[in-house]
């Protein structure tokens, strides 16, 4: 075994898994405004709301902490923690993962969805990939105006399914493109100043689509122009039903 690359291994995970609890507790402080704002009348949901409240600014405080206390290091040991034998249909993911990302942003922003009225099947496990497109959707929706627009679209072409995540927000500075998938990496001042991020998302974006045999790609025309990033996964043939012992007896 060797001690250096096992140490950069459990720093890496560290830093992923405070990035990723950091995003699950912002549903939960969306919740909790929630109940204040609508249910003001009613004492014990307010005192229920304000619970919640505290605890999600616990739980991002801790997660922030567990994150920077991970050194900056490589992030290359995804590929060692996916699971390849499940399949997920891409639609029913983009659609899951578009209603976890407009419930970390604070104000409810619309989504244009367009995927095939088919299934479209996919290798990998449903919750590590969910992780992709709600990190590109949420970045999408931070970066972009209330006025602006936020479009998924997923389709085939040949033997791999392409996924475009694309907003007309802030846009990405043309000398940044080639950086942003790097851990703890912040694009530029603009994107700094309207995300306070930690700066692995799209870090783990990566990880996990290279894990699964995949690609991601980011493009902009420069600040002010917008943003797209075009995720390639490898199709998977359509599941087989297969019958079952009743359906064969009643035969």
């Amino acid at each position: 075994m060797n001690p250096v690359k096992e140490h950069i291994d459990a720093s890496d995970d560290l830093a992923t898994i405070g990035h990723e609890i950091r995003n699950a507790a912002t549903p939960v402080a969306v919740v909790a405004r929630l109940l204040g704002s609508l249910y003001g009348d009613d004492p014990q949901l307010v005192s229920y709301g304000r619970m919640l409240s505290r605890q999600a600014d616990l739980l991002a405080a801790l997660a922030t902490r567990l994150a920077w206390s991970a050194p900056q290091v490589a992030c290359a040991n995804a590929a060692q923690r996916v699971e390849t034998d499940g399949m997920v249909d891409i639609c029913e993911l983009v659609e899951h993962s578009v209603q976890v990302a407009q419930a970390n942003v604070q104000q409810h922003r619309a989504v244009h969805i367009d995927v095939p009225i088919q299934a479209l099947w996919i290798h990998g496990e449903f919750g590590r990939l969910s992780q992709v497109f709600v990190n590109l959707l949420i970045n999408a929706l931070r970066y972009t105006s209330s006025q602006g627009s936020v479009r998924i679209c997923a389709a085939r072409a040949g033997r791999h399914c392409y996924v475009r995540v694309s907003d007309d927000g802030i846009g990405i500075a043309p000398e940044d493109l080639g950086a942003i998938f790097t851990r703890y990496a912040r694009a530029d001042d603009a994107r700094s100043k309207a995300q306070q991020g930690m700066g692995v998302g799209l870090a783990v974006v990566r990880e996990i689509v290279t894990a699964y045999g995949g690609s991601v790609t980011a493009f902009s025309a420069g600040r002010g122009c917008g943003a797209e990033f075009v995720v390639r996964l490898p199709v998977a043939p359509s599941p087989i039903r297969t019958s079952t012992p009743s359906s064969l007896s009643g035969a």
